[in-house]
């Protein structure tokens, strides 16, 4: 990514969320396009290849991609939650899982991104 070291750490791991996500969807469409190659889904593909593109020259995010990443880091750290429990450490990873999410959303609505669960704050 090209930002500049932010001291902020809401926005380094909203960063780190914002840009896994991008890059897996982007090779999630990447290849369905290969396999398919049916040209709306490599348009998808190319549409999803421009929007990392823009995130990492240029820090610019569609509001809905900043909604599917809350909602990406929420369905992780269940996940997290869920794996975490079965070990002697889970409450401390599944704390971190919590704690990432609402840096996520932290962040996101310090840049001005109306997210869709605004109301429940507590995940």
């Amino acid at each position: 990514m090209n930002h500049q070291p932010d001291e902020d750490p809401d926005a380094t791991v909203a960063r780190e969320a914002i840009d896994e996500y991008l890059t897996a969807r982007s090779e999630h469409w990447r290849q369905i396009a290969i396999a398919t190659r049916d040209s709306d889904r490599q348009a998808t593909y190319h549409a999803a290849e421009n929007r990392l593109t823009r995130w990492r020259e240029h820090g610019e995010l569609d509001s809905w991609v900043a909604n599917d990443v809350v909602e990406a880091a929420k369905q992780n750290a269940a996940r997290e939650r869920r794996e975490a429990m079965a070990t002697p450490v889970g409450s401390a990873v599944a704390e971190a899982a919590t704690q990432r999410v609402q840096a996520v959303r932290r962040w996101c609505r310090a840049q001005g991104y109306v997210l869709a669960d605004d109301v429940a704050e507590g995940e």
